[in-house]
């Protein structure tokens, strides 16, 4: 049973670059689904903050980015997609999910009302961002490889660009996709 489950974990991490817990939006959907059903059979999407902040502006749908989507915990970091496998495996509805999109993609306009209560001029375009680690990594130069950045405050995060996706055997670590290049070659 351990081995199995230590291979499970050992393919998730293959599959998202992330370790298996409760922080991404798949344990937590997990959770809504076994706790409390009811609530669950009513979701119509399933998005981080900042994809529904994109929307209530005037986005055109449901978007993320390249950056964000690695913590949904079902992302395919080498495929650059919604994983099939593990949507399959925890039964989860690709409707449910969110377009992806690189950061500095247009996903829509501010609408008037949104315009009236902002100031923001209406028409402005909207276009989808990047986490604040992602856009760190950016400002301090790590877009190209021997370039790597280390961010300490209420966490603590070492980054750095590599052209191919590793593997890596510590199931603890956390690979992800970076916010300009998008997927890995």
């Amino acid at each position: 049973a351990e081995r199995e489950r230590r291979r499970g974990l050992e393919r998730y991490h293959h599959i998202t670059g992330l370790p298996m817990n409760t922080t991404w939006n798949l344990g937590k959907l997990l959770w809504l689904r076994n706790h409390e059903p009811e609530h669950c059979a009513k979701t119509a999407k399933v998005c981080q903050c900042q994809d529904y902040v994109l929307l209530t502006f005037g986005a055109g749908g449901f978007y993320t980015d390249g950056g964000a989507v690695a913590l949904s915990g079902m992302w395919d970091i080498r495929k650059y997609a919604w994983s099939d496998e593990l949507l399959e495996t925890f039964d989860i509805d690709r409707s449910l999910l969110p377009e992806v999109v690189l950061p500095g993609h247009q996903v829509g306009a501010i609408s008037r009302e949104i315009a009236a209560r902002t100031g923001i001029p209406a028409g402005a375009a909207i276009v989808a961002g990047a986490g604040e680690q992602h856009a760190a990594m950016v400002g301090a130069g790590v877009t190209g490889r021997e370039r790597m950045s280390v961010s300490l405050g209420t966490g603590g995060l070492v980054g750095c660009f590599r052209k191919q996706c590793p593997e890596s055997p510590d199931t603890s670590a956390d690979i992800r996709n970076h916010s300009i290049e998008g997927p890995f070659p």
